[in-house]
């Protein structure tokens, strides 16, 4: 009987320290309402995300994945999604700390899966090649285009990679002006 009550509270307490670890204690991460376009003295628009670990615990060995997806711009097949990764200026961080609004910019450039020939109009893929393209232009291809934000990390104490998503932005999410880090919104440009 001793051994019986020796297995239950033991599968109990193991059940209990289960949920502590991985249900109500995990890192999470907000992901801004917006995306911040910013335009430079040279003319050109930067696109920058922000985001914050809202759990208990660190993430560690951060990657972050920016994609865009745009339907209806293949030529050969109107049904399909054409989609497209961009880079960041940071896509691999070593911690994402708890509470801590980061930022990340958002770039074309370099972005080499940009560019898939054969798929989309030539008039797409030429702007491409030239890099005279923004992310509002690519957004604006298709009404039901979006980019979708991951970041994937490691929780520090149970070692477990997670994957965290964001909305889906749309043209309407992009708007001019800094993030306020506190209340992780735009501040509209004077």
């Amino acid at each position: 009987m001793e051994f019986l009550l020796g297995v239950v509270s033991g599968l109990i307490s193991t059940l209990i320290f289960w949920i502590i670890k991985n249900k109500i204690s995990p890192p999470k991460v907000h992901f801004g309402e917006d995306i911040s376009r910013i335009t430079y003295s040279s003319g050109e628009n930067g696109y920058i995300i922000i985001y914050k670990n809202t759990g208990h615990r660190k993430l560690i060995d951060i990657s972050l994945k920016v994609i865009v997806r745009i339907p209806g711009i293949v030529v050969w097949d109107k049904s399909l999604t054409q989609t497209f990764h961009l880079n960041t200026t940071s896509d691999k961080k070593f911690l994402l700390d708890k509470n801590i609004p980061t930022t990340t910019r958002i770039t074309l450039e370099n972005s080499d899966n940009l560019l898939i020939s054969g798929l989309i109009s030539k008039e797409i893929k030429n702007k491409i090649e030239e890099k005279n393209f923004a992310l509002d232009e690519l957004l604006k291809l298709s009404p039901k285009s979006y980019v979708s934000i991951f970041i994937l990390g490691n929780d520090e104490v149970t070692g477990v990679r997670k994957v965290f998503e964001s909305k889906k932005y749309s043209i309407n999410d992009i708007r001019d002006g800094k993030f306020n880090r506190d209340t992780m919104s735009i501040k509209s440009q004077c």
